[in-house]
């Protein structure tokens, strides 16, 4: 499994899967969903509106997850993603809940590559970094099937954020297990990717 740290549109990226960010209210109103809805992703949002109406509710819980779409754009599986509160507050334990549970989905319609956007650091107030490591936190504890997964951020400044935390969650993760003894290879198979299996997760940075 490749990560790659791509500066850039998220909607502009090749990929089978999408992640994008939410809020309680199911509304597409900033980030990727605003994007969405700009590029004509008017459907997206009468699906996530009628799921209110049929439940009867106004807003959903923190962690609420729905398959989307995709209908026009070029994905497999879109997810909406509330990884935020009704005050836009969030947590390293909340984004990686919600993104977990986004890429069960995702991961479950069988594509092999996903982009994933800085859940909650946009209107929600969560810092790019805490996301970072959140994100290793999510792909580091399981293995999955894809074999791409695109960490998108349009501002530079932010993505070098989001780096630094994902990194930094990766120095902490081998000196428990240097310290443990821990075997490096349980979650990266080195059958499959023997490159992964020397780096642990290959960066790479793709600017415009």
């Amino acid at each position: 499994m490749t990560v790659s740290f791509i500066c850039a549109d998220i909607i502009d990226i090749p990929a089978e899967g999408l992640v994008c960010s939410g809020n309680i209210n199911l509304n597409m109103s900033g980030g990727v969903n605003g994007e969405l809805l700009s590029r004509g992703g008017y459907d997206l949002q009468r699906q996530l509106h009628g799921h209110l109406e049929v439940n009867d509710i106004t807003f959903v819980n923190p962690g609420f997850v729905m398959e989307i779409g995709p209908g026009n754009f070029g994905f497999r599986c879109i997810v909406y993603s509330v990884a935020i509160d009704c005050w836009y507050e969030s947590s390293i334990e909340l984004v990686a809940s919600t993104l977990r549970s986004a890429l069960d989905i995702i991961e479950s319609k069988g594509c092999a590559s996903v982009s994933i956007p800085a859940l909650a650091t946009g209107y929600g107030r969560l810092k790019k970094e805490a996301f970072g490591r959140a994100l290793h936190q999510v792909l580091h504890e399981k293995m999955r099937s894809f074999s791409q997964i695109n960490v998108v951020e349009q501002s530079k400044t932010g993505l070098a954020e989001i780096r630094a935390g994902y990194e930094e969650a990766e120095s902490v993760r081998r000196c428990e297990q240097i310290e443990t003894g821990e075997a490096m290879h349980e979650i990266i198979d080195p059958k499959e990717v023997t490159i992964d299996l020397l780096k642990r997760v290959e960066l790479q940075i793709h600017r415009e």
